[in-house]
């Protein structure tokens, strides 16, 4: 038992944290100090750590729920940053919290504390994995896979069949390329590591790895059946809204869950990722924006995405909107902003003008205006069809101007 000036120090958690950096290391220091049980469960993946010789204690505290826990026995959030992360608690009955010493008090703080510091380090870490396993999977999503054969081998031994249908998942942080936004290491750690436990809670036969940047899944589906990927889409949106829930992110910061393409055969790996980028790039471009985008269910934007990879496109853009595009001055941005809204609306100028809360005869106005600048005549069905190709397009090659125009509520 150690004296009462080692129970207000931090020093018998010091060899916890520096050493084996396991938060069951400082339940073991807690434990043998205060003479009682002490378990902690993380709170986005259920894991349970438990030091204690009491079979009711530890049934306990594998089968109650985290919240009965807390309101049964002495307890103690624990936070990484300000992410609720799980609780520590004691074999104390919560109405018998107060017969703790001031002393043993401390100490259990100290032990919350020494819990975060073992938790932050696990995060800060590169996203666990075989170092052979991660090495293969690089290998996969760059289209650079040195022997197939050991390749399905070894996929085949991790748990997959030899004919799995797949999809690669990329999760890319942005921040609006903005210095005083920018993600900083651990905060990309932390955010990483929470959705990588996210995903993996709901499909654990996926691999993961850390790759150009971003956290990319190669994620097993039962087929490449509509409802099936509408049911992957479902549950990626309640993991995003899970994440946004746990670490709220500062104006001028986001995230994006990008799928490519359902494939077989791991030869198709990179295709599947090269499809989850144009994916990333058509969720940049979207009038509505969304966190979670499958290539498989994009429809004609997959056209638009291939299209907008190519210098004819470009020029295709130029010659549809002509100065609108070069222009700095207000007229050309108002201009966009009603060909969008007309676009929206389905060229009906009554809905136009209700969306943008002009007097109809102001959006008449302005297709006049449209006519005379980039002769685009809004009653000719042809160039309807080219103006709302163009419209799509463009976002691609002059995103800047684009994106002011769609953070209006309007459009």
């Amino acid at each position: 038992m150690n004296s009462s000036g080692e129970r207000l120090s931090f020093a018998p958690f010091f060899k916890a944290v520096a050493g084996r950096q396991d938060v069951r290391a400082v339940l073991e220091v807690l434990s043998e100090e205060l003479g009682m049980g002490a378990a902690f469960r993380e709170a986005y993946t259920g894991r349970l750590s438990v030091v204690s010789s009491s079979e009711t204690f530890r049934e306990s505290a594998k089968t109650f729920p985290m919240l009965e826990l807390s309101r049964i026995y002495c307890s103690r959030d624990v936070h990484v940053g300000n992410i609720h992360s799980g609780i520590l608690f004691l074999d104390l009955p919560s109405d018998s919290a107060d017969s703790l010493a001031p002393e043993e008090r401390i100490f259990l703080e100290n032990a919350v504390i020494a819990a975060a510091l073992c938790l932050e380090r696990s995060f800060s870490r590169t996203v666990p994995g075989d170092e052979k396993r991660d090495e293969l999977l690089k290998e996969l999503l760059s289209g650079n896979m040195r022997d197939s054969r050991e390749a399905e081998e070894l996929f085949v031994q991790w748990g997959w069949k030899k004919d799995q249908e797949f999809l690669v998942l990329l999760l890319r942080l942005a921040d609006e390329g903005k210095t005083k936004s920018s993600f900083t290491e651990r905060e990309r750690h932390l955010f990483f590591s929470l959705a990588r436990s996210k995903v993996l809670s709901f499909f654990p036969k996926t691999f993961c790895v850390l790759f150009t940047k971003m956290l990319a899944f190669v994620l097993p589906v039962p087929s490449g059946k509509p409802e099936t990927l509408s049911g992957v889409k479902d549950v990626l949106e309640s993991i995003a809204v899970s994440l946004k829930e746990e670490l709220p992110l500062k104006k001028g910061r986001g995230f994006v869950f990008a799928a490519g393409g359902v494939n077989a055969g791991l030869k198709e790996v990179s295709r599947s990722r090269a499809e989850a980028v144009r994916a990333l790039a058509v969720s940049d471009v979207l009038r509505s924006p969304a966190n979670v985008v499958l290539w498989d269910m994009l429809g004609g934007f997959q056209l638009v995405a291939i299209l907008s990879g190519t210098e004819e496109a470009r020029s295709f853009c130029a010659g549809i909107l002509g100065v609108l595009l070069e222009g700095e001055d207000a007229s050309s941005s108002e201009l966009l902003e009603t060909l969008l809204a007309m676009d929206g609306c389905n060229w009906n100028v009554k809905a136009a003008s209700e969306m943008l809360r002009f007097h109809y005869n102001t959006v008449k106005y302005r297709l006049g205006i449209l006519r005379e600048r980039i002769g685009f005549d809004a009653s000719d069905p042809a160039q309807r069809f080219d103006m709302g190709l163009a419209l799509r397009l463009a976002p691609f090659f002059y995103k800047d101007k684009f994106v002011t125009l769609y953070q209006k509520d309007l459009i």
